[in-house]
Order: structure tokens, then sequence, then C-alpha cells
């Protein structure tokens, strides 16, 4: 990577811009660059200003591309996606993007990246606070004196779905004195294995077998789900109060369901999705940036722009759709009911 950074620093619009950086005269455009050449630039003046880079791209397309050649430089790029909020109850959702979006979260607050790449609509979206990753972070070790019942809560408690076998991230098993669980930061599911009130040993397994690999001196535990909160009952007198503010005919759907949602959390049942009530659980409106300290990039900014427009459109699209179905009431919700500029 010395080699290459080596190369751009006799470039003399390489030096401009390095100076236009530090001296805080920005933004600043560059013009004429191929995709690997945006990688090149990006790589070389992280490297150079010992600062991490987060890069607003167009599409996917792109930003698997510049991923991909951030890495072969010798960088730690991560790809950040969007994702869908689901505001209806259902059985089965998938949560895959919900589980690459927690990894990356979790690694950048370990600073275990050089770069993160995202596009404009996964920029805009709202999710969980770095304060409650913290919060809800849970390191298990070998020795260490926890009852099996405590860390099933906890799980539980950071959106984990418990299952008969582990066969994905964000689940976790019981059985006997074993517990196994997939968090989304790791690469392979963990098992921990207690002797009464006390763990035994902590190890990973393969998914496919379920044979013990291995062993690992501890495991931490990040949140499955960017919505979730222990505090449930809490939870269920804001939905009463926000249910008896309704007073219009037009809420009366929404009024009925917020009515029966927050009698399922007072008795301790977890409605299928906690998305719609984001602004209730994290008041303030939490982005990436939140997370992010250091160089900022946006590439193809008019592309970008288009691409924002168009997720506005559809933003306002679902959020009057599920106004009229009763499913969202006003105010709720994972996204600014304004229109977004980056």
């Amino acid at each position: 990577m010395k080699l290459f950074s080596n190369i751009l620093s006799n470039l003399s619009e390489y030096n401009e811009l390095e100076n236009a950086v530090l001296s805080g005269r920005l933004p600043a455009c560059v013009n004429g660059l191929g995709a690997v050449h945006k990688a090149h630039f990006i790589t070389a003046m992280s490297a150079r200003l010992s600062q991490k880079a987060l890069i607003i791209v167009s599409d996917e397309a792109e930003g698997q591309r510049l991923c991909a050649d951030i890495c072969s430089l010798g960088g730690n790029a991560l790809f950040y996606p969007s994702r869908d909020f689901n505001f209806r109850s259902s059985k089965g959702q998938s949560r895959e993007f919900e589980h690459m979006r927690m990894e990356v979260l979790s690694k950048m607050l370990a600073g275990d990246y050089t770069a993160v790449v995202c596009c404009a609509d996964a920029a805009m979206q709202f999710t969980v606070p770095p304060s409650s990753i913290q919060k809800c972070k849970l390191t298990l070790k070998s020795g260490q004196s926890i009852t099996m019942e405590e860390v099933t809560q906890a799980l539980l408690a950071s959106g984990y779905e418990q299952c008969e076998q582990v066969e994905g991230s964000g689940q976790f098993a019981r059985r006997g004195g074993i517990i196994d669980l997939f968090s989304p930061d790791c690469e392979q599911p963990a098992r921990i294995e207690f002797w009464g009130d006390e763990i035994d040993s902590v190890s990973y397994f393969d998914i496919m077998t379920q044979r013990r690999g291995e062993v690992a001196d501890c495991v931490e535990i990040v949140p499955s789900n960017e919505v979730y909160t222990p505090e449930l009952v809490k939870l269920s007198q804001q939905l009463t109060e926000l249910a008896n503010s309704l007073k219009s005919k037009k809420q009366e759907n929404a009024k009925t369901k917020l009515l029966e949602e927050a009698h399922m959390l007072a008795s301790g049942i977890r409605p299928g999705s906690f998305d719609k009530y984001m602004s209730l659980i994290y008041p303030g409106g939490t982005t990436i940036f939140d997370y992010h300290e250091g160089l900022i990039f946006v590439s193809e900014n008019s592309k970008l722009k288009e691409r924002v427009r168009a997720y506005e459109w559809q933003q306002n699209e679902d959020i009057k759709s599920f106004l009229e179905d009763g499913t969202l009431c006003e105010g709720l919700g994972p996204f600014s009911m304004e229109s977004s500029e980056l």
C-alpha cells in the first residue's frame, strides 16, 4: 500500500486534495477518476491521514466493486446495506440485511475497519444508537459466574430467536447445560457449556455438522436486531398513551392496533415487528453517521441525488399506505417524515 501512496504523493492534484482536507477547505470535488482510481485515492488518503472513510455511493453494484477494490489494496472495507422495514406482523421474515447492518455497526464501534461503503438510502435510514449496542453487549468467557437463565433472557432482550437448532445468524438454542448462539458479528456460531451456574467452556462449532471446533477464550455477543428493547412494560405504557391521544375517526384503526400491541407487551409478548416503534425506543434518530469519525466521500453525486429522490418518493408513498390502513400512526417509524438531503 505504501508503494501506491508514494506514487500518488508525486501527483500535484492529489497533494492539492490532501491539503484541502488538512486545511478544512471542504467539500472538494475530484473529476475524471475511474472505479479503481477512486479506491486508490480513498485508501491512500485514509492511510496517509490516519482517518477512516465513509463512502456514499449511488448503487449496490458500485458499492460492492469499491469494497473489493479497497480490500485488494490492503484496506478493510465493509458494505453497509439498506433494509426494508417491516410494519406488519408476520410469522416469517428475512433478517439477512439487518444482521449484515448490525455486523458493520458493531465493527465500526470496535474500530475494526478502514472504510465503510453504503448507498444513500442506507445512510438515510435510522438505526440503533451506539450506546444501546454497548449497553446490550454481552461477553461470555470460561469460568464466568452466570446462569443459563440470565444468558437466555439477555439474548431474548437483544432480539435473538430461540429455536431447536442454530441454523443462521441471530438464533440461539438451549438444551441441557449448553447454549448455542450465533452473533451477527461472528463468522461461526458459539457453544457455551455450563457447569451449574458457571461457564465451563466456550467454543465455536460448525453450523452444518453441529460439531464443536476451535476453543475460544471468550465470545462477545452483540444485539441481533436493530430495533429491540428489554423494557416491554415501558413501551406498553408509551403505546397506550399514544393510542389515547388519537381522537379522529381516521385514526381508529391505528388506535385499535396500538392498544392491542400495548396489551401484548404488558403480558410479555413481543409483536411481530418493532420497526414501527423505532422512534419511541430510540428517540432522536440515529444514522450511520453517528458511528463514524473521519473522512466522508460521495461518489457520482448526480446519480446519488437521483437515488435519494427516488427513495424519498417511495418512502412517502409507503408512509401514506401505512397511515391509511392503520398499520402506522403519524410520528412513528424508522425514518423522518420530512425530506432528507445528503
